[in-house]
């Protein structure tokens, strides 16, 4: 079940299981992942008006408006979870039976739903204290930076799915323990300061444009246009369903199509920033145009 927000967040009346072209019967269901749109300029356009009211609903959100929203997401994913692995190992020749398919199952919802969790337990420490717990006591490099170990995070299956591997997160080197925790969680100080961010979901593990659109949210405080890419597009009608709350707070908003598309997305006066996974060339078209001007501007640089 979607649960609304009070004030603040639109609710659709429950959480669609299957995409499907009707809604039953039922005018209060809102057809959410029937399709991801195909986008032309006309459609990218109403997207981006839809994720500017979404940018400003985000600004009204309190902290705990924004649990309730992702505890909703939860739930869509574990409801999608097995098509969404099923679609994914189709799409890479995957049989069914095979081992290969816990490699999908990990990189996908399992990654997503750990991802969701870890936010989660961040965004109600903020919620009751108003700021974050570091995960484990800050550690030094013989040169003076801060480190956090990130994983094995304690609480989560992390000792069992990361056997034999860690991760610490360095600080910038103007961050010490007397202004740490003052450095935790920036755009929570400033709720109301949001924006619209383009992520190009690219690659081919189906969990990473989940996760950068995630990000996006939750930590930089921004609406979203996810515009998938051809080789894994297939997921984009399972996201939509995963993350309806989301959909319907207008709070992101997933598009595929060709590389003009993205184009006049990353060019929209409308969008903040743009967070890419893909290949050098399409960063390349990004930050320095068009290959007959890329050589002078790089020149130039």
């Amino acid at each position: 079940m979607i649960r609304p927000v009070p004030d603040i967040v639109k609710g659709a009346s429950r959480l669609p299981q299957q995409a499907t072209a009707s809604t039953g019967g039922d005018s209060s269901v809102k057809p959410v992942g029937t399709a991801v749109v195909q986008a032309d300029a006309a459609s990218l356009d109403r997207c981006l008006e839809k994720l500017t009211d979404g940018r400003d609903r985000l600004s009204r959100m309190n902290v705990a408006q924004r649990i309730a929203l992702l505890e909703q997401c939860v739930d869509g994913i574990s409801s999608v979870a097995p098509e969404w692995v099923d679609v994914v190992c189709e799409s890479k020749g995957i049989a069914r039976g095979s081992r290969e398919r816990a490699q999908e199952v990990l990189g996908g919802p399992a990654a997503t739903l750990r991802q969701i969790q870890l936010f989660l337990k961040t965004m109600r420490q903020i919620d009751r204290t108003g700021a974050p717990k570091l995960p484990a006591k800050p550690v030094r490099k013989s040169d003076g930076r801060i480190g956090i170990r990130m994983t094995p995070c304690p609480g989560y299956f992390d000792p069992v799915t990361f056997i034999g591997f860690r991760a610490t997160t360095w600080l910038q080197p103007n961050i010490g323990e007397d202004n740490l925790e003052a450095s935790l969680a920036p755009a929570y100080g400033s709720l109301e300061s949001t924006g619209t961010s383009l992520v190009l979901g690219a690659g081919n593990v189906s969990g990473i444009p989940a996760a950068d659109m995630l990000t996006k949210l939750c930590v930089d405080n921004r609406a979203v246009l996810l515009k998938m890419n051809p080789v894994n597009e297939c997921v984009g009608p399972i996201f939509e369903r995963a993350f309806a709350p989301l959909v319907e707070n207008d709070l992101l908003r997933i598009i595929s199509g060709h590389a003009e598309i993205g184009a006049a997305a990353v060019a929209d006066d409308r969008v903040d920033d743009v967070h890419i996974t893909g290949s050098e060339s399409t960063h390349d078209a990004i930050v320095w145009g068009p290959c007959r001007q890329r050589s002078r501007r790089t020149q130039a640089s």
